[in-house]
């Protein structure tokens, strides 16, 4: 017979339990017009009975448990006080009154602050969130108590003061150092974001910092290179210290690059033409005060002499004025280090598309998308639920990613689709596709892994060389034996 516990609990006075009989381990509820029958005599069970079907009877057993919480926690203080001395609270209002409990919170006013600027930048809400009515009935107190007010101006205040302060920071953190560019745009609900990071080295660490990310009505060349050197000039950063730029393979990307490289090119012809002109005048100031202190009466020299001088002064002035262009030339060429480097990540998505346009793969893909569309209709998808498969994703065709995510998914539902392909033509499909389809996926596998490790925060060139030949060797092996 099963065990009765905690009989004295005020739920069980609703409920009659037959421990034998023709309901054996069953509670019935004696609540008048229920009669409902449950299994065991569980307290949880009960309770839940009542919470649902009789909500002014569950009230009343909160009430009760309250007072016999109450009653124990306090022994010890209700016996040292007066038997005489009222109740407060009576028993009826006691829920009332720990649901109306006042709290004191210790909060500074930097973290109110604090809090508040992080919910709209890191946490993405909007500013209008400030003024909802719900959220200053909870934040009105704290404010009253602090003695000042937030709404979504003022937080918009101290995001700007706060975002001026970290761009100084990067400013002194960046001076007078090479630093990498990186530029990309993306599209969300017809607006086209673009965003450009900058990497460096700061005491010895590899550091990424966002330096801007804006929107942009024109994609052109022209307006991404004045975008690009406006936001180095806010942040006080020379053009001359790019080292690389990466970017996608768009032409307009590329453009750009090409913009940035040619007026750095323009700017070190101005500035070295200046210095060549500099060093050669001075070149001549120094060789005339030489002549001045080496001259002598040329009278007293005979004319074999003159003219061995004369021959002495055109070989050192064509030895030395060489040497001086030289210089100045390969000064001219070390300050050239501008490098356009391009995603490895989208070059190797645009090599995958490239092998997406042959006839074979494609029509694998082609019919695939197709069997997909199939299988998500509403009645395949029911038949899926009930055999505990999950539905096959659809891809996206610019995105050969989404591809592969989509040939897996769809190798998952074979067994689905043979056995339910002899009631639906469309499902029916041949062995020869489910091979060719397998294959596809594991020759697309090491492409699948690399383009994951590329997209990584910190990659190296040599890092990236070393993924990129792995990825080649591994779908060699496979194309080798599969394929």
């Amino acid at each position: 017979m099963p065990k009765i516990m905690n009989c004295d609990n005020p739920v069980r006075r609703y409920f009659k339990y037959h421990a034998e009989g023709e309901n054996a381990n069953k509670s019935i509820c004696k609540i008048q017009n229920c009669n409902k029958i449950l299994a065991g005599n569980h307290l949880g069970n009960l309770k839940r009975h009542l919470k649902v079907f009789h909500a002014i009877e569950y009230q009343q057993i909160l009430l009760e448990e309250d007072e016999i919480s109450t009653d124990t926690t306090n022994t010890v203080s209700m016996s040292s006080t007066s038997s005489n001395s009222p109740d407060l609270f009576p028993p009826t209002q006691k829920r009332m009154h720990s649901a109306d409990k006042t709290i004191n919170v210790s909060i500074k006013r930097r973290a109110v602050i604090d809090g508040c600027i992080e919910m709209v930048t890191i946490n993405g809400r909007p500013l209008k969130i400030l003024e909802d009515s719900g959220f200053r009935k909870i934040v009105d107190p704290i404010f009253r108590s602090l003695g000042f007010t937030m709404n979504a101006d003022v937080v918009r205040n101290h995001i700007c003061n706060r975002a001026s302060l970290v761009r100084k920071a990067i400013t002194e953190q960046m001076k007078k150092k090479f630093f990498c560019i990186k530029m990309d745009t993306a599209t969300r609900l017809g607006r086209t974001i673009l965003g450009i990071n900058v990497q460096f080295i700061y005491e010895g660490k590899i550091i990424i910092r966002n330096l801007a990310t804006t929107e942009v009505y024109q994609t052109t060349s022209i307006n991404l290179k004045c975008i690009l050197l406006k936001t180095l000039e806010r942040y006080n950063l020379n053009p001359k210290f790019i080292y690389s730029i990466t970017t996608d393979n768009g032409a307009n990307m590329l453009k750009t690059v090409s913009l940035i490289r040619e007026m750095n090119r323009d700017f070190e012809y101005f500035d070295n033409n200046e210095e060549m002109s500099e060093n050669v005048h001075n070149f001549e100031d120094n060789q005339v005060h030489t002549d001045e202190e080496n001259s002598y009466d040329v009278s007293e020299c005979s004319d074999e002499d003159n003219n061995m001088i004369n021959e002495q002064e055109n070989e050192n002035n064509q030895e030395t004025l060489p040497s001086i262009i030289n210089d100045l030339g390969a000064e001219v060429h070390t300050l050239e280090v501008l490098r356009g480097m391009r995603c490895a990540a989208h070059t190797l998505q645009l090599s995958i598309l490239d092998v997406f346009k042959t006839e074979s793969i494609k029509s694998t893909i082609n019919k695939s998308r197709r069997l997909v569309k199939t299988l998500r209709l509403p009645k395949n998808l029911e038949a899926l639920k009930n055999m505990d498969l999950k539905r096959p994703v659809i891809d996206c065709v610019t995105r050969w990613g989404s591809t592969y995510d989509m040939l897996e998914s769809l190798l998952r539902c074979q067994n689905f689709c043979q056995v339910f392909g002899r009631h639906q033509t469309r499902l029916n499909v041949d062995s020869d596709f489910w091979t060719s389809l397998n294959d596809l996926k594991n020759a697309l596998g090491p492409a699948k892994i690399t383009s994951c490790v590329l997209q990584a925060q910190q990659l190296y060139p040599g890092d990236c060389l070393l993924y990129w030949k792995k990825c080649i060797i591994h779908t060699r092996k496979i194309s080798r034996y599969k394929i």
